[in-house]
């Protein structure tokens, strides 16, 4: 008892010297000055270069943060702490300014970018960005751009298509994508033929080349914009003057953007959406349903048989690399499902390992297209179908398959009289769970399917589209209240149906 209370006492002192030097330890940390830069993400290079030089100089720790513009804009508004805001859109600079988030009079434009047409550095195409140019027939395969809907990029890019006049002719190979890195990405990997991307992104990119530079006239004038967050750091206007000095001027000129007008010679943007409110949804939210109900149900297709057959041997046989076999079915459920995207396009991409020689020999494109997204989400669904299944397998009485067997029933036989409907309610359970599994899939489909229009852009796809947007909520709501809708039903329908083959079961028993 005595050694017990020895250590309650020790413990205690520690507990009490932790807690006594924590305020020290947190005045320690708070006297080291540090800013935050929340900056789209196609002035990555470009902010990293001027922020280190700038702590060079300063000794002020400036942390950076990278992504689109839209989503940085939505977490500043929820709270996120961050002193400077780099915009490549203007409209969610009008976003923030309404809500009373800027800092008043801090706005200015801080660089300028041209557009341009990259291609891999191995290709040799080179062409006339002019209007009646015939983009279709030059570029042979797919293109990447960011989504209109909410990357900056992606916008510029379509007003420039649909100035030249290729935007109809290229839209059903058109490849959306979340951010303009990404677009960047597939075009170095080799899995498009082509891509749309900001001047300064192929500036910093040795795997890529230019191939055209769309006139300013096809599209607006592309302009990233500054402006210091409130509550005002006392730091951030120092800061926000170095970003725009002279000697940062250089530095943008050598990441490859041209110098933004500071005498904040911009307009306030229209508000998107108005009218009033829609329940239904638009004609286009309906094709991403009735697209999200094709995948879910092509999914279970391609899962019925060799999930239903995979369940069963793990269920029923002991065999050498059955653990292996194990760990491969199961992995999707605890990697990240960007990772699964990635090696799913690096193997069955257009230039992966199996994909590449599919396309080669045969023609078949897998990768962003709506069977890729078919595989994608059969590849995250597996596991759950698998260990339904086969815990509903493991269940079954074993010897009524032994009798099976004596009264001269085969193995298959046997497996499709006796363990298939005494483990319905399991499989049943299992084809529904990955329906419904399909419905919310995102990463996986994101990465190696990407969002076409109309054709491979599924409601989790949809609404993280629409969210990017100011004018999206509505949207949102009405996608995410379908989704909800049919990942309930689906549950209801597995219980129903889990419920009926019992009583079946039941039924068969007692005659």
């Amino acid at each position: 008892m005595d050694r017990i209370g020895t250590h309650i006492v020790r413990a205690t002192a520690v507990i009490l010297l932790l807690t006594a030097l924590h305020p020290a330890a947190a005045g320690l940390a708070s006297a080291k000055p540090s800013l935050t830069v929340f900056a789209a993400a196609g002035a990555t290079d470009a902010i990293t270069a001027l922020c280190e030089q700038y702590e060079k100089r300063t000794g002020i720790r400036v942390e950076r943060a990278f992504g689109a513009s839209s989503t940085l804009a939505r977490q500043i508004e929820a709270g996120a702490r961050a002193d400077v805001y780099i915009s490549a859109n203007p409209q969610w600079m009008d976003y923030l300014e309404q809500r009373d988030l800027l800092a008043s009079g801090s706005r200015r434009d801080w660089a300028a970018n041209r557009l341009v047409l990259i291609v891999p550095a191995s290709a040799l195409l080179s062409i006339r960005l002019v209007p009646g140019v015939d983009l279709a027939t030059a570029i042979e395969g797919r293109i990447a751009v960011g989504d209109p809907a909410h990357v900056p990029a992606g916008m510029y890019a379509k007003q420039a298509l649909d100035h030249l006049g290729g935007c109809e002719a290229l839209k059903s190979r058109i490849v959306q994508c979340s951010t303009v890195r990404e677009v960047l990405g597939l075009v170095e990997a080799g899995q498009v033929a082509a891509g749309i991307v900001y001047r300064s992104d192929a500036w910093v990119s040795k795997r890529v080349r230019v191939a055209g530079t769309f006139p300013e006239p096809s599209h607006e004038r592309i302009t990233f914009q500054i402006a210091m967050v409130r509550p005002v750091h006392p730091q951030a206007e120092d800061l926000v003057r170095f970003l725009t000095g002279p000697e940062a001027v250089a530095t943008l000129s050598s990441y490859g953007f041209g110098g933004g007008d500071k005498t904040a010679g911009w307009q306030p943007h229209a508000q998107l959406g108005g009218g009033g409110a829609r329940w239904l949804p638009t004609s286009e939210e309906w094709a991403t349903i009735l697209t999200s109900m094709k995948v879910a149900a092509g999914c279970v297709a391609v899962l019925a048989v060799p999930g239903i057959l995979l369940a069963y041997l793990l269920a029923r046989k002991d065999f050498w690399g059955k653990a292996a076999v194990e760990t491969l079915v199961h992995a999707p459920l605890v990697i990240p499902p960007v990772v699964t995207g990635y090696l799913l396009l690096a193997l069955l991409g257009n230039h992966g390992l199996v994909g590449g020689w599919l396309h080669r020999t045969f023609g078949i494109e897998l990768a962003f297209t709506l069977h890729g997204a078919v595989i994608a989400a059969a590849v995250m669904a597996l596991p759950l179908m698998v260990r339904s299944v086969r815990v509903a397998m493991e269940l079954v009485d074993r010897r009524l398959e032994e009798a099976a067997r004596t009264l001269g029933a085969g193995p298959i036989r046997t497996f499709l009289s006796v363990t298939v409907p005494l483990a319905l309610p399991g499989i049943v359970s299992g084809l529904v769970l990955a329906f419904a599994r399909s419905l919310g899939e995102f990463g996986a489909t994101a990465v190696f399917v990407g969002s076409i229009e109309g054709r491979a852009k599924t409601l989790p796809l949809a609404i993280y589209s629409h969210l990017q947007t100011a004018s999206g909520e509505a949207s949102v709501v009405r996608l995410a209240v379908f989704s909800i809708l049919l990942s309930l039903a689906a549950v209801a329908i597995s219980e129903i149906s889990a419920r009926r083959a019992k009583g079946a079961m039941r039924a068969n028993h007692a005659t």
